[in-house]
């Protein structure tokens, strides 16, 4: 009996004495890496250029779904950019986008014509400018950032929305990182919800309802992924999968630089949750193309082939 007691001492003992260093090391292993992360998030938030993608074109499908009495109504809306090769960085920009199909009305080609006409207008001023700023410091501004998306009250219904990843990073807080490995890179991987006491802006309500993850390139520092569900509350664990409300993801282009592939928010079957909008709506990018000259902004849609290099894009 008594050899048996002392067994079963010394076994908690070891294994008491291996939890404490367990502890130990773990501590000791985690805060210089707490360190590294919170940088790390503080330069992956970064607003970089607003005229982010100077020198790139490519097409934006916009497609809004809205849950009504019987059935979905659905819009799907296709853009397409018209940007010059370099934008002066002193210039305040934001591109514009070409209506080139509406399925909730028909686009004639003359006002599509008008349109365009309009937009080559604005991209003359700029590139006029670029001309006088050449060889300065105010030259031309770099093709990264984060784009901001955005939908307003009529398209959306009872209210606009907005997709703003900068807001995000810096109305949440983060927790758990964790590297994995993404089409080869590393990646860091972070829990966040919201701080406590944020005032997101009305587009951007849903901020302060969502968790999730959030996953950042190490070596560019650039976000590339987030995914928010509505808050955990009490007994949700056990309502089964939890849906998806957020999504955001950006690919990385042969130059090494971020744009996005995907954004979209979806309300339709929480909406109680989200302000009663029985809505969602989804941001997809694709065709991108690198313009190796000038851009003939008036044959945009014409260019012939041998004078840009088409950006894969990669498939959902």
């Amino acid at each position: 009996m008594v050899s048996s007691v002392r067994v079963l001492n010394m076994t908690r003992f070891l294994v008491a004495l291996l939890l404490v260093l367990v502890g130990f090391y773990a501590i000791n292993a985690q805060e210089p890496a707490g360190e590294n992360y919170d940088a790390l998030i503080k330069e992956a938030a970064i607003a970089g250029a607003n005229t982010a993608m100077a020198g790139y074109g490519y097409e934006m499908r916009f497609v809004r779904e809205r849950k009504k009495f019987f059935g979905v109504a659905k819009l799907t809306r296709r853009y397409k950019t018209i940007l010059p090769d370099k934008i002066p960085n002193d210039a305040i920009y934001t591109h514009p986008m070409l209506l080139i199909y509406d399925s909730g009305k028909d686009l004639s080609s003359a006002d599509i014509s008008k349109e365009r006409n309009r937009i080559v207008k604005e991209l003359d001023k700029l590139e006029k400018q670029s001309r006088k700023n050449a060889g300065t410091e105010n030259a031309y501004s770099p093709s990264d950032g984060y784009v901001t998306f955005g939908a307003d009250e009529n398209t959306v219904g009872g209210q606009g929305l907005k997709i703003d990843i900068l807001e995000l990073v810096n109305m949440s807080k983060f927790s758990n990182p964790r590297e994995i490995e993404k089409e080869g890179r590393k990646t860091i991987v972070f829990d966040f919800a919201a701080k406590e006491g944020i005032k997101p802006e009305k587009e951007l309500f849903y901020l302060e309802l969502i968790e999730g993850t959030l996953a950042i390139d190490l070596a560019d520092k650039r976000v590339v992924q987030i995914e928010g569900f509505a808050k955990s509350k009490d007994g949700d664990a056990a309502s089964g999968e939890r849906l998806r409300v957020l999504y955001f993801e950006q690919f990385r282009t042969p130059d090494g630089f971020w744009f996005p592939k995907t954004a979209e928010l979806d309300f339709i079957k929480q909406a109680d949750k989200f302000n009663s909008l029985p809505v969602k709506v989804a941001f997809l990018f694709e065709k991108y193309t690198k313009f190796s000259t000038g851009v003939d902004l008036v044959q945009i849609e014409n260019k012939e082939e041998t004078d840009a290099e088409a950006v894969p894009t990669p498939q959902s």
